[in-house]
């Protein structure tokens, strides 16, 4: 390492119903840390909106790539589930981090070591299995009780109450739209070929 250590901050945000200002609040708590150790913060990148089950994330390539070409000393984030919640992603951004003579810093723990690594992120990993489980048990039982499960079909829309305000789970048939599943249906049982009535549909 140099005599002030160059380090590259990580951060990440997963989905659009999350804060944007997730990112900025990580960054901040990252520049402290590496101003408390006299870092020299030289490079960030983020990615906004994007899960850590995902690969092919800008920011978290743009790192890596990075840090393949011994760039920095230190890649510093909050959270071990910032680079990803999966245990082999986060084991290869290890090794490649390793290779490269480069250390990884979480906030609060400072210098992981590979137990570190696998330990974290298969605690993430699980984490996100069991969310996956809940989410699919929890649309299930609105299936079960006669109810929509989210996302906007075709010829539905959600019910709006006295109050003006959407009913969640509760969907009522919009008559112009369901007029034309109807006739779609209506065609094919009739013999009609799929690409045909497309064809129709878009003239």
């Amino acid at each position: 390492m140099t005599d002030k250590p160059r380090v590259a901050i990580y951060a990440r945000y997963s989905t659009d119903m999350q804060n944007p200002k997730s990112v900025d609040d990580q960054f901040t708590e990252c520049r402290k840390y590496a101003e408390r150790n006299g870092y020299e913060v030289v490079q960030e990148y983020a990615d906004a909106g994007k899960s850590g089950s995902l690969r092919d994330r800008p920011g978290f390539q743009a790192l890596l790539t990075e840090v393949h070409a011994r760039a920095f000393d230190i890649v510093l984030f909050e959270h071990v589930d910032r680079l990803g919640r999966d245990l082999e992603r986060a084991s290869h951004f290890y090794k490649a981090a390793t290779f490269a003579d480069t250390e990884v810093h979480q906030l609060g723990k400072g210098k992981l070591g590979l137990l570190d690594i696998g330990i974290m992120s298969t605690m993430a990993e699980m984490f996100l299995e069991d969310l996956a489980y809940k989410t699919r048990r929890g649309l299930r039982g609105k299936f079960a009780a006669g109810q929509s499960a989210g996302g906007k079909s075709y010829g539905y829309a959600l019910r709006v109450g006295p109050d003006g305000l959407a009913q969640k789970g509760q969907i009522d048939i919009t008559e112009d739209e369901a007029a034309i599943v109807r006739r779609i249906f209506t065609e094919y049982a009739s013999g009609v070929s799929p690409l045909k009535i497309a064809a129709q549909l878009n003239a």
